[in-house]
């Protein structure tokens, strides 16, 4: 919304999309201009759309319920572990805990009710939404490792758009320097991140 204030614009919300079809929705010229849903930068992405310069940094956090009594992540990979498809969370589970069973939820949401319901032990998910749920449902779960990948979000653009990108990379570049950014990550959040 701030982008769009800066930018002169109007936000249309479309309705909600599953976030693996969003990149290729944009790249093929659907009905989208941009896609912001916290998308990693990352090489294999770059190939289909842009991004915008980052915005926000985060990571992968293994949680489970509260009453487990895993410690470390490596506990989990012989166990059920889920995360949102389409993720950098699913690649991380892919590549790191090879032994596990793993099921793709199209939400988050998805595999936290799964997680209750004993379906899976762990989901890998973004270590900032991680931590926001974990607060919201205090004593439901728990936080058992944040994973340092060190991801820079970046909003989707196509690549037809270059003009766009700018924009936009112009917009958060005023935010990040005159404190708004800072003030947002605070108001959703409860901190500068």
């Amino acid at each position: 919304q701030e982008v769009c204030k800066r930018l002169g614009l109007e936000m249309n919300y479309l309705s909600p999309q599953n976030f693996d079809s969003l990149i290729t929705q944009v790249a093929g010229g659907s009905s989208m201009d941009v896609a912001v849903s916290s998308f990693t930068i990352n090489d294999e992405r770059a190939e289909l759309i842009d991004f915008s310069d980052p915005y926000f940094d985060s990571n992968q956090a293994v949680v489970t319920l509260a009453s487990a009594t895993y410690t470390a992540k490596e506990q989990l990979d012989d166990k059920h572990v889920g995360a949102q498809s389409g993720t950098t969370g699913e690649e991380w589970v892919k590549e790191n805990l090879k032994n596990s069973a793993y099921t793709p939820y199209t939400m988050p949401t998805d595999a936290l009710a799964a997680l209750r319901a004993g379906k899976i032990q762990a989901v890998v998910y973004d270590s900032s939404v991680a931590l926001n749920q974990i607060n919201q449902d205090a004593g439901t779960y728990k936080l058992v490792e944040e994973i340092a990948t060190g991801e820079q979000y970046g909003i989707v653009v196509s690549k037809d758009n270059q003009q766009l990108t700018k924009d936009l990379d112009k917009a958060i570049a005023e935010m990040q320097s005159d404190g708004t950014m800072d003030e947002l990550q605070q108001k959703w959040f409860g901190t500068t991140l």
